[in-house]
């Protein structure tokens, strides 16, 4: 009796698997896997830690499978405000299915890689590049400002690389102007070029620690917005420069000395419609631009240029670029500031000075670590007016960028 059970047992688990066998070559057995892997608990875990988290602050946002769900994005870019996106198992259909979380963050960028999950389960190439473009679609239709980069396909093992090479190719000529691709697919091939290479997986799939070295590598550069292009976040202001005709006898005492003066102009025209609020903000910005400041004013410029990149304000970043040059700081010291801290030549002071900028724009604090190497040189009132210069600029960034004040006649932006 035992034995005939087993034997009807095996003789069942093998029909099973048959069934299995057949429904996988007749293309069902994607769909069947994708939908159990959606519906199971640990999915639906991550779905709901994504939702939760939607309102949060923008950041940068990585978006995949396991591949990327695995990625300690954090530590690889510990300046960033990065946000792990990626779901262990995920396929293209999956993503669709949870693009609002994304979506509805805003997030500054998107870096996506998906697909690999996709070739296995046998989804058609033309399926796999019609989800990735209509996600990417959704996320810029409903923020036109986030940047989004889509990554190639990472090699596996040899009998995959047909597959990969020809979807990477098809989704790179697919892809529309306004979103990036990034190739990092022959980057992590053998000597022979033909599969991953075994210092970068120990399984033909997953990365190990030297993979995502190389992966922050490669996109470090658009992590770090080192390819921002030259676009005002408005097109045209929301809030214009008063017209001389329209002045006041208040705003013709404070606009005359400076009329139609570069970098000047815009900037203090569009406040001069606030007359009562432009005359005492000017009080304190007279204390951080002026002599009163205990700061250098090369390192001053260092603090506004580097907030004015981290705020995408590009009016503060055109303005600010001159008087930088007139501070001493060369074109290649001012592209620099762009990079950061982790960028070369920098002095320890200057180095700090960017790290604290970095910091009080991401935690509104400045860490032990940074205060200490600060004050190695720095008194307790430089200490001060370092912070007042970053909280200033922050404002004047949010000004500039929300009032939609635009470059002034011969200025040059980013």
């Amino acid at each position: 009796m035992i034995m005939r059970m087993a034997v009807l047992g095996s003789f069942c688990f093998c029909i099973v698997f048959v069934v299995l066998l057949l429904t996988h070559f007749a293309g069902g057995f994607n769909s069947f896997y994708s939908s159990y892997w959606r519906d199971s608990n640990e999915y639906e875990r991550r779905l709901t830690l994504f939702d939760a988290l939607s309102e949060q602050s923008r950041g940068i946002v990585f978006v995949g499978d396991s591949i990327t769900y695995a990625g300690p994005w954090s530590e690889l870019f510990p300046k960033s405000q990065t946000h792990n996106f990626g779901i262990d198992g995920d396929t293209t259909e999956g993503l669709l299915g949870r693009i609002d979380a994304i979506v509805l963050r805003r997030p500054s960028k998107v870096f996506l890689m998906i697909g690999t999950n996709d070739l296995s389960l046998e989804f058609s190439e033309q399926e796999i590049t019609k989800n990735i473009l209509e996600a990417s679609r959704q996320l810029k239709t409903v923020s036109s400002e986030t940047e989004v980069y889509i990554q190639s396909i990472l090699p596996r093992d040899i009998e995959y690389r047909e597959k990969i090479e020809s979807l990477n190719k098809k989704l790179q000529d697919s892809l529309p102007s306004e979103v990036t691709w990034i190739n990092l697919y022959p980057h992590f091939l053998d000597a022979d070029g033909e599969a991953i290479a075994p210092e970068f997986s120990n399984d033909d799939l997953h990365l190990t620690g030297n993979g995502y070295l190389l992966w922050r590598e490669l996109i470090t550069d658009h992590v770090n917005n080192n390819g921002r292009s030259s676009v005002m976040k408005l097109a045209r202001a929301r809030i214009n420069p008063i017209p001389e005709s329209e002045w006041t006898v208040a705003q013709r005492r404070y606009l005359e000395p400076i009329k139609g003066k570069a970098p000047f102009y815009n900037i203090s025209a569009t406040l001069a419609r606030h007359i009562e609020a432009a005359e005492k903000f000017n009080v304190w910005a007279y204390h951080v631009m002026g002599d009163s400041s205990k700061l250098d004013g090369r390192h001053r410029e260092i603090l506004i240029l580097r907030v004015g990149w981290l705020c995408d304000s590009e009016y503060e970043w055109g303005q600010h670029k001159i008087f930088a040059k007139n501070e001493g700081l060369s074109d290649e010291e001012i592209e620099r500031i762009k990079i950061g801290s982790q960028a070369d030549d920098w002095s320890d002071i200057e180095r700090a000075l960017l790290d604290a900028a970095d910091e009080l724009h991401e935690n509104s604090f400045v860490s032990d670590q940074t205060w200490e190497a600060l004050s190695k040189q720095y008194t307790e009132q430089q200490m001060m007016d370092l912070v007042f210069t970053v909280g200033q600029y922050h404002m004047v960034s949010m000004a500039l960028n929300s009032f939609g004040v635009q470059l002034d006649d011969g200025v040059a932006g980013f």
